[in-house]
């Protein structure tokens, strides 16, 4: 939250104006639950490849890719090393990354919808003195879908960034658990005009950039995994050991308290608390909701890792 002296009308007419009816947020997580059985094997393997790997950090992309960063540590702890101690076990950091902003930075679009690359120097001043703080580290970096492959392209472009001025190099393995049908089709995808010859430079550079490794999986998503992500980011928490802390409403009553708030007009006053009443009836079943997905997503990925290990004793 910002400080109370900085409160302006711009942070009281920013909430997400979000109405999540019941029926929506069921659709969503029956989305999640009909997809877990799916990317449940992806999963297992990069649980695998991170145990054998040992990445200092998982990060997962965006806002709905979020759902699988929690069900993937635990299982790398509390299957894949059952029979570890535990002050032995390995043990990722993980934390969650939403790219909108690196990627607008990076990732210009032109009127016709093209796609190209251009980063202002002061940006690149800025990500690779960001990156040089993790010298050295190897990423795992899981995005849930391939599309256009701005989140690949931009990662691409800062990692090379910063390592061509760090002799030790920063090593990252980038997954994508599934990509689009029609990457053509929908929302703003289908403003960008060279889509395809962007996506396949970003592959060609994903394969040929050292320290960067590149996992696609052959998964299919027709849609994306939640209809409203937006909202997922706000109460999904990056420790499996702890429950979601919904911060969101803590922040907009504590708004709702300041100063700044008798200072608005009035409709600004009616449409802040119509939204945040909005929220407090939306957010506790989206917790509850993402808390079943992941329950139902870490329970697939035990079933797949089985069939998996008895498909190896069978050969």
């Amino acid at each position: 939250m910002p400080e109370k002296s900085s409160l302006t009308q711009e942070h009281f007419t920013r909430v997400p104006d979000l109405d999540l009816p019941p029926d929506k947020i069921k659709e969503g997580m029956e989305v999640m639950e009909r997809q877990a059985v799916e990317l449940a094997p992806a999963l297992v393997d990069i649980a695998q490849q991170a145990l054998k790997e040992k990445p200092q950090y998982i990060v997962c992309a965006d806002k709905s890719a979020r759902i699988f960063g929690v069900p993937l540590c635990r299982f790398v702890e509390k299957d894949l090393q059952a029979e570890i101690p535990p002050k032995d076990r390995y043990n990722p950091h993980l934390t969650f990354f939403n790219d909108d902003f690196i990627k607008d930075n990076i990732i210009k679009e032109d009127k016709d919808g093209n796609l190209s690359v251009s980063i202002e120097p002061d940006m690149a001043r800025r990500i690779a003195g960001a990156l040089a703080h993790v010298k050295g580290q190897r990423f795992f970096f899981i995005d849930e879908i391939l599309a256009l492959g701005r989140s690949l392209r931009s990662l691409l472009e800062e990692v090379k960034l910063a390592n061509e001025q760090l002799d030790d190099k920063i090593d990252v393995h980038f997954f994508s658990l599934a990509k689009m049908e029609d990457p053509s089709h929908g929302g703003r995808i289908s403003l960008a005009g060279n889509w395809k010859e962007f996506l396949a430079q970003t592959l060609s550079l994903a394969r040929s950039t050292d320290n960067f490794q590149y996992t696609l999986y052959e998964n299919i998503l027709h849609k994306d995994l939640f209809s409203h992500t937006e909202l997922f980011r706000y109460v999904i928490t990056n420790n499996w050991r702890t429950k979601p802390i919904n911060n969101l409403l803590t922040t907009l009553e504590e708004m709702r308290q300041a100063p700044e708030f008798a200072e608005q007009t009035e409709d600004v006053r009616k449409e802040f608390v119509r939204r945040t009443e909005i929220m407090r009836q939306a957010v506790p079943q989206v917790m509850r909701s993402v808390s079943q997905a992941k329950k139902k997503l870490y329970q697939a990925m035990q079933q797949a890792y089985g069939q998996k290990m008895a498909g190896k004793g069978n050969d």
